[in-house]
């Protein structure tokens, strides 16, 4: 569902990007983050683990891969080496794959960088939560068209409030250790009520 770009080569991820959104005939949505270090899968590479620098790369390789995107040669000497790069073919979708950020966070900066894309997945998010997003992303862009909230479906959520405070998708979440077994049975419970 996100992907920690600043573990990611932005080059391999354009790539990877652009086959996804062609083979789909452009439904890809991307969904960045910044990543965390749960069960040290950043400190045991020896990523970097600061999440105020990983921030700063997901903001710099985002902008990188947008650029890459577009056909253009790119250049970056900070947060992200590009020497010279050119990319193409570009996605279907025009003037962009459209890019969703995960974030813990119902505020601050992680709303304010995803108000400059097409929507953002708080991951811990109440109806209240979502109403200030959508308020905070207008602010920013002067509205909130083209601007999507995906909330965390669980068996128990109440789909009603999140729809009425404007969330525009609702999934479920599946982490590390969910087994098959789980997953199946999920799904083939059908959507929630």
């Amino acid at each position: 569902m996100v992907t920690p770009l600043p573990r990611r080569r932005i080059i391999k991820v354009a790539r990877e990007t652009v086959t996804l959104d062609r083979l789909s005939d452009g439904r890809l949505i991307l969904g960045l983050g910044i990543g965390i270090d749960t069960g040290r899968e950043l400190s045991a590479f020896g990523e970097v683990t600061d999440p105020r620098q990983r921030a700063r790369m997901l903001e710099v390789g985002t902008k990188a891969l947008v650029d890459l995107w577009s056909g253009v040669t790119v250049n970056y000497t900070h947060e992200v080496i590009l020497d010279g790069v050119r990319a193409i073919p570009g996605p279907v979708q025009q003037p962009r794959i459209p890019i969703w950020f995960g974030t813990e966070r119902v505020s601050g900066s992680p709303v304010a960088r995803a108000a400059h894309y097409d929507g953002l997945f708080p991951l811990h998010a109440k109806p209240a939560d979502v109403q200030r997003i959508f308020e905070a992303v207008a602010e920013i862009r002067g509205g909130i068209d083209g601007f999507d909230v995906a909330i965390v479906a669980r068996r128990d959520t109440d789909l009603d409030n999140f729809q009425s405070a404007g969330a525009t998708w609702a999934m479920h979440a599946f982490w590390p250790g969910h087994r098959t077994d789980q997953v199946l049975r999920l799904i083939e419970s059908g959507p929630p009520n």
